[in-house]
């Protein structure tokens, strides 16, 4: 996609938007929490694939996902496959084929005649191309953007052509013909990044153009080792500790905590709770939102679900065949 306006015609890049526009920083920043610090039988905060016992004796299986990196580096547990091969339909946080690419268009601009270019020096703006540039987007007029949306993309830093995992899953879903459900719409995920003030997304922004050169790629090359590691709850507490740094910045992510992770906690246990009362069900979303004592998992255990780690230790290969 380099040299490229950005655009979501095609369902790949469909995929890629919706993972980008949303998902990265609701996966990583948990500012001012810190669930490794609670005791692991009530954060959850060990493992990334979990056996789910429903009261009805269904049982189904819940994956906690990055969604960085590709799918070859992030040994998820080999059981994946073989349990996605048997399940009956995938659940996820936002299925691509439900994503429309005028109205994604529409909700990731400003409104009216806005414009950040009286917002951000022209400093911020060179910075904000040069690192757009090298994560492979050539985007019209970026200061129309919404401050957020280029948060989530600078802090990706990262090619959008990378398969991650959760496309991989959606991709082998198809395959085999499930159903892909959606736990949330577009509007409401992007109404979770809404509800912080627009002061605060500025803030966030300037502070995302500010870390130098080569911050994220190294945070999150740390992020996906502990992923590897399965160790969710310290993946948590690292962004948390690493970014960001100054105490304003800290104080507007965690209000941006507040929305991203902790409501849409809510929103995702009570939706998963009368599917996972059937069997079948293979869900995965961000694994920042299965660890600690307010995650998905404690969510459902507290609703009368049992909940079962699956441990592996062998490094898993995806299933065989090239994605066209």
């Amino acid at each position: 996609m380099t040299g490229r306006n950005w655009s979501l015609s095609r369902a790949g890049r469909r995929a890629a938007a919706g993972r980008l526009l949303g998902l990265w920083l609701a996966l990583v920043q948990r500012a001012g929490a810190n669930p490794a610090a609670q005791p692991a039988e009530e954060a959850y905060d060990h493992g990334t694939l979990w056996r789910i016992h429903a009261a009805t004796g269904a049982v189904g299986h819940l994956l906690g996902t990055i969604h960085i990196g590709q799918t070859r580096e992030l040994a998820v547990p080999p059981q994946t496959w073989s349990l996605l091969l048997t399940a009956n339909r995938l659940v996820v946080e936002l299925a691509p084929g439900s994503v429309d690419p005028a109205q994604l268009e529409r909700l990731q601009r400003l409104s009216g005649g806005e414009s950040l270019a009286g917002r951000l020096d022209s400093r911020e703006l060179q910075r904000l191309q040069a690192r757009l540039a090298r994560i492979g987007l050539a985007l019209r007029d970026p200061q129309r953007y919404r401050p957020w949306v280029l948060t989530q993309l600078l802090q990706a830093a990262s090619p959008l052509t990378l398969e991650t995992l959760d496309d991989r899953l959606v991709w082998q879903a198809r395959q085999q013909r499930l159903p892909v459900l959606s736990l949330e719409t577009l509007q409401e995920q992007f109404g979770a990044f809404e509800c912080l003030s627009a002061a605060d997304h500025l803030l966030l922004l300037k502070d995302t153009l500010a870390m130098p050169d080569g911050f994220f790629e190294t945070l999150n090359r740390d992020a996906l080792a502990l992923y590897r590691a399965q160790r969710t709850g310290a993946l948590v507490a690292l962004m948390a500790e690493r970014y960001p740094i100054s105490a304003p910045v800290r104080e507007a992510a965690a209000r941006q905590t507040q929305c991203i992770i902790d409501a849409r906690n809510q929103r995702f246990a009570q939706r998963l709770q009368p599917l996972l009362a059937d069997n079948g069900v293979f869900a995965a979303i961000g694994a920042a939102h299965l660890v600690g004592p307010g995650g998905v998992l404690a969510q459902l255990a507290a609703a009368g679900f049992r909940i079962e780690r699956i441990n592996t230790v062998k490094l898993p290969s995806p299933p065989s065949g090239e994605r066209e």
